[in-house]
């Protein structure tokens, strides 16, 4: 019996331990004795301390397993514990001692039950990690050589250094280091406070996680402190009580303490909060010190063997975590996060404990939040996709950056390949790059997709209305809004489709390999995608405008977990914020270019000031600018239109004639405007008021409702001028029209609900009663069937909001004639032609067409080439001709046509026949257009008073022949001509090759002014030409013009003295310009 034992012993050994017995000669011991033997030479002595220490600073390995880690905590626990094992303190450890903040998280929400749990749930945790990474891709295999290659090099500098003199970082002097420095100021050591003398057994500090007014704080529990301290970067902010003199304290390592004031704060621990004063001192290495003036003052007790303090028959947990010592930040650092969330809280009119719960918030999502340009998050459930036509890939040539913007090109080139959101390329495509200077005097890298964008397939997805997102503010009462960082960034390229996104640039060659800038589809993708992943937010406030996010809630507690939703939704999607564009629990706030509060909407002060401080017109264009700026907040002004009719008058005029009367109306709009009225939200659960009514001149209309305070208040205010043939209606018909644009104007808030309409003109009531309506009055009733409304009268005394609106409508400028033509209208046009409305009909309905004997003559022409025509839109088009490079061009109807003559010919400059003809054929057909075209440009009288018959020499010529754009760049000058706001002169830049023209107006020709307006309209938008070629000006000739040209390394030439043949590009483009200019001088003023 003692022989089996004996044997199936030394077959249970490990076999070093085997070896080790065999050659000892202890298998031919008794098993009794074999034991004995083998209890001396392995057993090792248990010291409780120290299996403790271990257990409270255990870290899991990298390459240990979750189980494997859990069965290594419960064994020191159960060398360190002679008692039962708190299942929970294990848990605590487990999770403590991960190296994943986003697993140490998950464990935390799933609350395990004990240590093998967590350890499971771990595991899945892990494996659901694994199960959603790609497979290493070629990129991934490049990335990781960079990272070789990155870590090579700083081994090599770590070399280096360690071959230098050390240098100590705190005197700067060598031959010791920082630790050993006797100018070392004293630092604040926790080791000190601890009463245990074995250096190898001392215990961390205990702390717990709290908070110091509202916002998060590690507060170590110090029972030898006698004193309670806060650091200085802490509680800066706040009002410090600041005595005569510092007070030096002297801590348990004899080294001294600088307390240089106190504050009274709010304290919070779990559920308990006070108000204490605490001392502040500038270096302390944590948060918060909590000592025994505050443990004894509010009867808290520290317990060891449960690991909890207690507070009354409150049990706070306390955290073992080793703190390290941080230097405090001084005044002059950059705002860090917590310095913002303390100016976040400081800002905001919320008690202590909401302003906790939201310091809590926003640490608790401190990692969805973006702290540079560069630290963006990547969404993985939707790409971005380039659809193109079948035509072969587009490659354009580089374009010549500024010397002084390449090495900021370089930087930023080198930091978008480590973002991960370029890599190098090898594509066919090719599109040049735009740099654009920021405020901040940085640059912003944009690529000019034009061409491509022309051969994509369009998205039609619908960005959303601006004035739909106000309207559903209603209700709310409090806001936030928060803005993605780099929004389109964040979403991934196809993988196919990130060669279509290449770039050339003088460091190399690259592609996007996330969602750029400038593609025509990049807003619907983004649009789509926040839709998706923000859907199950649509019922909960969340409003979606691009990457503008708006929270609005009826209560603070609703708010703060609505504001939570978001967070947790972006942090799922793996999207940051950029934080310091986000605005946070707002009782009013800026959104879209509008102030939205409880009571309504107001224009945004910020873009009213750029219209109130704005200097008076001068001309023309200018006027044109300052009432389109006026027009974004028309519905915020009663009788705007009555305020711009002296203003508009002087466009109506050949000649610019500003008078008193002007500088009157426009000092009054910029009042108006600073004191615009707030329009209120619209209610769905309040009848709608209708007021509407029409003048000789245009029609005016305004949409109320009466509020629970049985008060009136405006939601929108509309006006438009009567068109031409509208004029000679009956004033019956006229107000009747009124109410017909009045309703299709705010449609969308009657249609389905009852509303009143009132009207200062009693025969509408019978016009609508009409027995046997025909016409146009038969299709205005058939219109109005569709709405439930009541008509009542109101004299026209208490009618005067709308009386006045139709009334400021004073004759449309020339501007609104040639508007741009919406898609609807366009549609409309279409429907109403007979000839396009028929194939129309034929393509939608697949019919086959009437045969040729039964059409007309344009008819016929559609016919020959029907299978050309498709619908998009709803508008019909022609197919591009390939051969003829001619895109998809719009189908235009006989009631178009002259518009588009008037806007591409008269409107333009009166170019030729010849460039007219190329303009409108590349995006627009009709039949028999050559004809038409030639016949407008023919009896053009501008074009026939100003045009002379060329006289022309024959020579011999020999061409200059560039080979790429940017080779050779002619300038010339024009004028002086008629002065126009002290502008006297037109310097010309054309390049050779692609025989681009840039006109500059000047006000005088001294050299420096040229050399600024060419670095400024040419030289920043395209590159440094290699060779600029002049005449023999003075102002070119001169220094100053040569040693710019010099600098930027531009090869100067010159034509031969009095010989302009020489530049005679320049020369031709010259007379194009002054031929421009003297046919258009009757459609302004010189």
């Amino acid at each position: 019996m003692d022989d089996e034992k004996k044997r199936a012993l030394l077959l249970a050994l490990e076999p070093h331990v085997w070896k080790e017995v065999i050659s000892l000669k202890w298998d031919e011991l008794t098993f009794k004795k074999l034991v004995e033997r083998l209890k001396i030479r392995f057993r090792q002595t248990r010291d409780p301390s120290s299996e403790m220490m271990k257990l409270l600073n255990i870290r899991m390995e990298h390459e240990v397993t979750h189980q494997e880690f859990a069965s290594k905590i419960y064994q020191l626990a159960l060398q360190s514990f002679e008692k039962d094992i708190d299942e929970r303190m294990l848990v605590g450890m487990f999770i403590n001692g991960l190296v994943d903040p986003h697993l140490q998280q998950h464990l935390q929400r799933e609350n395990p039950g004990d240590i093998w749990d967590a350890a499971t749930i771990a595991d899945r945790w892990e494996t659901k990690l694994k199960n959603n990474c790609n497979s290493v891709t070629s990129q991934d295999s490049r990335e990781i050589e960079q990272l070789k290659k990155r870590i090579d090099d700083l081994s090599e500098q770590i070399r280096r250094t360690q071959l230098e003199p050390k240098k100590c970082f705190i005197c700067g002097k060598t031959g010791h280091i920082g630790r050993n420095c006797w100018d070392r100021g004293p630092k604040y050591d926790y080791r000190a406070s601890s009463t245990r003398n074995n250096e190898t057994n001392r215990y961390a500090p205990a702390a717990v996680i709290g908070s110091i007014n509202g916002r998060r704080a590690n507060l170590v529990v110090d029972s030898g402190s006698g004193i309670s301290i806060v650091r200085y970067d802490f509680v800066r902010h706040l009002k410090l009580n600041i005595p005569n003199e510092i007070m030096h304290v002297k801590t348990a390592n004899d080294g001294t303490l600088d307390i240089i004031g106190e504050v009274n704060v709010d304290v919070e621990l779990g559920d308990f909060n006070t108000r204490y004063t605490l001392c502040v001192a500038t270096d302390l290495f944590c948060d918060c010190l909590l000592g025994t003036d505050f443990l004894h003052c509010f009867h808290l007790i520290l317990n060891f063997n449960d690991n909890i303090l207690e507070v009354g028959d409150q049990r706070i947990d306390l955290t073992t975590n080793n703190i390290q010592t941080t230097k405090a930040p001084s005044l002059t650092d950059e705002p860090s996060f917590d310095e913002y969330i303390d100016k976040l809280l400081a800002s905001i009119s919320l008690n202590t404990s909401f302003k906790s719960q939201l310091s809590s918030l926003l640490y608790t999502y401190k990692s969805s939040f973006s702290f540079n340009e560069f630290d963006i998050g990547r969404y993985s459930g939707q790409t971005h996709k380039i659809r193109t036509s079948n035509e072969a890939p587009i490659k354009q040539p580089s374009r010549r950056v500024p010397m002084h913007l390449q090495t900021q090109l370089k930087d930023k080139l080198h930091q978008m390949l480590e973002a991960g959101i370029i890599k190098h390329s090898s594509s066919p495509w090719s599109s040049p790059i735009v740099l654009v200077k920021k405020k901040d005097g940085g640059i912003r890298l944009c690529v000019d997709y034009r061409r491509l964008n022309k051969i994509t397939t369009t998205d039609s997805y619908p960005i959303p209305r601006i004035d739909s997102i106000i309207d559903s503010l209603c209700g709310a009462k409090i806001f936030s809004s928060i803005d993605l960082a780099s929004g389109y960034w964040q979403i991934g390229l196809d993988d196919h489709d990130m060669e279509k996104t290449a770039f050339t640039t003088p460091f190399g060659f690259f592609e996007f390999t996330v969602m750029p800038f400038g593609l025509v589809n990049a807003p619907a993708t983004f649009q789509r995608t926040m839709e998706n992943i923000f859907a199950h937010l649509k019922d909960k406030n969340v409003l979606i405008y691009l990457d503008d996010i708006i929270v609005c809630s009826t209560s603070i507690e609703n708010h703060i977990e609505d504001v939570r939703s978001v967070f947790e939704t972006c942090r799922k999607a793996n999207l940051k914020i950029k934080l310091n564009k986000c605005q946070f629990f707002k009782d009013r706030i800026k959104y879209l270019g509008y102030m939205v509060d409880v009571n309504g909407v107001s224009p945004d002060p910020d873009k009213v000031d750029a219209i109130v401080n704005a200097n008076r017109p001068f001309n023309k264009k200018e006027l044109e600018t300052l009432l389109g700026m006026i027009s974004y907040y028309r519905q915020f002004i009663a009788n705007l239109s009555e305020k711009e009719h002296k203003l508009r008058a002087v466009l109506t005029n050949h000649k610019w004639n500003w008078g008193e009367e002007q500088e009157e109306a426009f000092i009054k709009i910029k009042n108006d405007l600073a004191n615009a009225v707030s329009l209120a939200y619209p209610s769905e659960n309040l009848r709608f008021i209708v007021d509407c009514d029409a003048s000789d001149h245009g029609l005016g209309c305004v949409l109320s409702q009466v509020n629970c305070q049985n008060n009136e208040v405006v939601i929108q205010f509309a006006s438009r001028a009567l068109k031409r043939h509208e004029k000679n209606y009956s004033t019956t018909k006229k107000e009747m029209l009124a109410l017909i644009w009045a309703l299709k104007k705010f449609k969308h808030y009657l249609i389905g609900s009852e509303f009143t309409v009132r009207s200062d003109h009693k025969p509408i009531k019978g016009l609508m009663e009409t027995r046997d309506p025909e016409g146009q009055l038969a299709r205005w009733l058939e219109f109005l069937a569709q709405f439930n409304f009541e008509i009542i009268y109101r004299e026209g005394k208490n009618h005067g909001n709308a009386d006045y609106l139709s009334r400021c409508c004073i004759i449309v400028n020339h501007q609104d004639e040639y508007r741009e033509i919406t898609n609807g209208e366009m549609i409309e046009a279409q429907e109403k032609d007979p000839d396009i409305k028929l194939f129309i009909n034929i393509i939608r309905n697949k019919l086959s067409p009437l045969p040729d004997s039964e059409l007309s003559e344009k008819q016929r022409i559609y016919s020959k080439i029907i299978d050309s025509l498709f619908i998009k839109n709803g508008l019909l088009f022609r197919k591009h001709d390939t051969n003829k490079l001619i895109g998809d061009r719009l189908v235009i109807p006989d009631s178009i046509i002259d518009v588009i003559l008037t806007v591409i010919h008269d409107k333009m400059g009166h170019l030729g026949y010849k460039r007219t003809w190329d303009t409108i054929k590349s995006r627009f057909f009709w039949p028999k257009m050559r004809k038409d075209i030639y016949n407008w440009c023919r009896s053009c009288p501008e074009c026939n008073a100003h045009n002379q018959p060329h006289r022309y020499i024959k020579a011999e010529l020999k061409q200059i022949e560039p080979e790429n754009i940017g080779d050779i760049v002619e300038m010339d000058i024009i004028g002086p001509l008629p002065s126009v706001n002290q502008y006297k002169y037109i310097l010309t830049i054309t390049d050779h090759y692609s025989k681009w023209l840039t006109a500059v107006p000047l006000r005088d020709t001294n050299s420096s002014t040229i050399a600024k307006k060419v670095i400024k309209h040419h030289v920043y938008k395209f590159g440094i030409p290699i060779s600029i070629l002049t005449d023999q000006g003075a102002n070119f000739e001169s220094e100053q013009f040569k040693e710019v040209c010099e600098s930027l390394g531009i090869k100067k030439l010159r034509t031969t003295p009095y010989h302009p043949q020489g530049d005679g590009l320049a020369e031709r483009q010259n007379k194009t310009i002054i031929s421009m200019i003297s046919k258009s001088i009757n459609d302004d003023d010189e």
